[in-house]
C-alpha cells in the first residue's frame, strides 16, 4: 500500500511537472500577428523561413502570419487586428501623413523589385507611347516608378500614356495575356510567369526605397517592445539564412508558393537572395527617395516629420546584439 501510494505520489508530481513546464513554456512566447503582402516577395518569404526554420521559436515569438495587401494591412494596423506589417513603404507613408501614429521600424529590401511585362509587340520602354500600363492602384509603388520611367523618357503619365487600374499580379498578367493592357510592372520574383505566357521581360533601372519595410504603432513600441524586437531579430536571421541557405530556403519558397516545380522556387530564390538585406537600419539616402517617390501618388508625404516617423532602435538593438 505504502509503495502504491509512493508510485500515485510520483505520478501525479511527474504529471504535475509536466503541465508547468508546458504552460511555462507558452508563456514565454509572446503572440504576434504579422500582416505579409506577396509570397513571391522578400516581404513574404523572409517571415515563413523565420517560421518554418524555427527562429520565431528560438526568440520566444510565436507567430500568426496573415496575408495582407495595401492599404488594408494599414486598415489592420491601426485598427489593432495586427501587430507588425511588412511591404511597401507607400501605404504606411499616406497613412502616417493622415495623422495615424505609426512608426517605421526597419526593412529587409531597399532594392526595386520590378521588372516590365509586356505584350509581344513591347520590347522597349521608348515603344509605351499611347499604350495602356496596367497597374496595382493608382497610388501605389508600382505607380509611382512607372511615373518616373516615363519621366526618364521626358512623357508625360497622364498625356503620353493611358495608365489603368487593374489589380495584383495575377491580375495584372491575365489583363496583359487578353490584350487588355500593353504593359504592367510585376515582382521579378514571378517574371518566369510571364515569359510562360508568351510575354516580353523589360529589365528596368529603378530608384532604391523601402520596399520590405517593417511598421507597428508607436503605442506598441512601447508596450510590446520584446516581442517586436524579438520578431525583428528573427527576421534578420532568417534573411541571413536566405542569403547563404539555397537548398533550405528553396524548400521554403517551393511550399509556401505551392509550386510543384522546383526550378521555379530556384529562379525566386536567385532573385530574392539577392534583395534581402541583412541589416535592418534603413540607409538615410533610401528614406529620401521613398519620400520622393511616395510624393508622386501623396503629395501630404512631404510634411512628414521623419524624427517622429522613423523608429531604427529596435533594428539597432538586434544589430547590436548580432555582433
Amino acid at each position: 500500500m505504502i509503495l502504491f501510494l509512493k508510485r500515485a505520489t510520483l505520478v501525479l508530481f511527474l504529471a504535475v511537472s509536466l503541465s508547468l513546464g508546458d504552460n511555462e513554456k507558452a508563456a514565454g512566447e509572446e503572440k504576434i500577428s504579422i500582416s505579409y503582402p506577396s509570397i513571391a516577395s522578400t516581404g513574404g518569404i523572409v517571415p515563413w523561413i523565420a517560421k518554418e526554420r524555427g527562429f520565431f521559436a528560438a526568440a520566444g515569438i510565436e507567430p500568426e502570419l496573415i496575408y495582407t495587401s495595401g492599404a488594408l494591412s494599414m486598415q489592420a494596423l491601426i485598427g489593432g487586428s495586427v501587430d507588425l506589417v511588412l511591404g511597401s513603404i507607400f501605404d504606411p507613408l499616406s497613412a502616417i501623413a493622415g495623422g495615424a501614429d505609426i512608426v517605421i521600424l526597419g526593412s529587409f529590401n531597399n532594392s526595386p523589385p520590378y521588372v516590365m511585362a509586356a505584350r509581344p509587340e513591347v520590347r522597349d520602354v521608348k515603344d509605351l507611347r499611347g499604350k495602356k500600363i496596367g497597374v496595382r492602384s493608382l497610388t501605389g509603388p508600382a505607380t509611382a516608378m512607372t511615373q518616373f520611367l516615363l519621366e526618364e523618357q521626358g512623357w508625360d503619365s497622364k498625356r503620353d500614356v493611358q495608365v489603368l487600374r487593374v489589380g495584383g499580379t495575377a491580375e495584372r498578367l491575365a489583363a496583359l495575356k487578353e490584350g487588355l493592357v500593353d504593359a504592367a510592372l510585376i515582382d521579378e520574383a514571378v517574371a518566369h510567369r510571364a515569359k510562360e505566357a508568351g510575354l516580353n521581360i523589360i529589365p528596368l533601372k529603378g530608384v532604391p526605397h523601402i520596399h520590405t519595410g517593417a511598421y507597428a504603432r508607436r503605442a506598441s513600441v512601447a508596450q510590446r517592445q520584446g516581442a517586436l524586437t524579438g520578431s525583428l531579430r528573427a527576421m534578420r536571421e532568417a534573411a541571413v539564412y536566405l542569403k547563404n541557405n539555397r537548398a533550405g530556403s528553396v524548400q521554403v519558397i517551393q511550399k509556401v508558393m505551392k509550386v510543384s516545380n522546383p526550378k521555379v522556387a530556384e529562379t525566386s530564390y536567385d532573385i530574392l537572395k539577392d534583395e534581402v538585406v541583412t541589416d535592418p537600419r534603413v540607409p538615410n539616402d533610401v528614406v529620401q527617395q521613398s519620400i520622393k517617390l511616395a510624393v508622386r501618388s501623396d503629395p501630404r508625404v512631404k510634411n512628414i516629420d521623419l524624427a517622429k516617423a522613423l523608429d531604427l532602435r529596435l533594428a539597432a538593438q538586434v544589430m547590436q546584439a548580432a555582433k
